[in-house]
């Protein structure tokens, strides 16, 4: 199995991002498309980790004042969090979007049961609660999440996602592609163009989140972009251990 390489980035190294083109099939969201489906609901976000390390990357409000990402976003390379990590989002005008954090007893991030770390892309997913939804879209009503019992199902199959980093020439950008392959760990390849900070960006087929992006492959060692994808599926695992329990709807192909 090939080996992957995540799509988020420390902030620690942010400071040394060249300017780059378009990486592979990215284009620009145009401000016409950031006001409609799915695009209004998707958004970058900053998580500060337990170890003092603040991570990009970006996610999509699923309703119920749930966010969708990658678990790898919140935890340390091991798969640890605690409730001291913390989050915001931030507008392009610097105005704060939404805040996480913890109140009493409660975390409000939630990553998918058995997450061993950043080898584990099969579950590489999780859901956090928003504390503070201070100027967000919570209009959901055309969010539907699906899952593939059957994941060769998926190949051949044309998705596009979304998502935000300070790697492409705009900020906020798009991707379309087919679903190559399932990999021997139960993630798919697909021919979808990311760059660094694309972790956690829906992946829809037919307008349903049918995974996350979470990764690219081996050939794009030493890039910050890549013409191909990892994507986390949705699976019956998840929706079992990490969907229902949180109250998230989903329905089963």
């Amino acid at each position: 199995m090939k080996k992957k390489f995540f799509l988020s980035l420390c902030l620690g190294l942010l400071a040394f991002a060249p300017s780059l083109a378009f990486a592979g099939t990215r284009q620009p969201v145009t401000p016409r498309e950031q006001k409609t489906f799915p695009y209004n609901l998707i958004y970058d976000w900053y998580v500060t980790k337990s170890d003092g390390q603040t991570m990009r990357s970006t996610g999509t409000y699923i309703g119920g004042g749930k966010f969708l990402s990658s678990a790898h976003s919140i935890t340390d390379r091991y798969g640890r969090y605690s409730s001291s990590n913390t989050a915001i989002s931030i507008a392009p005008d610097a105005s704060e979007q939404f805040k996480v954090y913890s109140q009493g007893n409660n975390n409000p991030f939630k990553v998918m049961p058995g997450y061993a770390g950043f080898d584990d892309l099969r579950n590489d997913i999780s859901i956090t609660e928003i504390t503070e939804p201070i100027s967000i879209n919570t209009n959901s009503q055309g969010i539907k999440l699906k899952v593939y019992q059957d994941l060769s199902k998926l190949v051949g199959k044309t998705v596009y996602t979304a998502g935000y980093s300070s790697y492409t020439k705009t900020d906020f950008t798009k991707s379309k592609g087919k679903i190559l392959s399932v990999a021997s760990d139960g993630t798919l390849i697909a021919d979808l163009g990311s760059a660094k900070e694309n972790s956690g960006s829906a992946v829809y087929l037919n307008g349903e989140i049918i995974g996350i992006l979470t990764a690219i492959t081996d050939e794009c060692i030493g890039q910050d972009t890549c013409k191909r994808g990892t994507i986390t599926p949705l699976t019956m695992e998840i929706k079992q251990k990490l969907l229902d329990p949180n109250g998230i709807p989903s329905y089963v192909e």
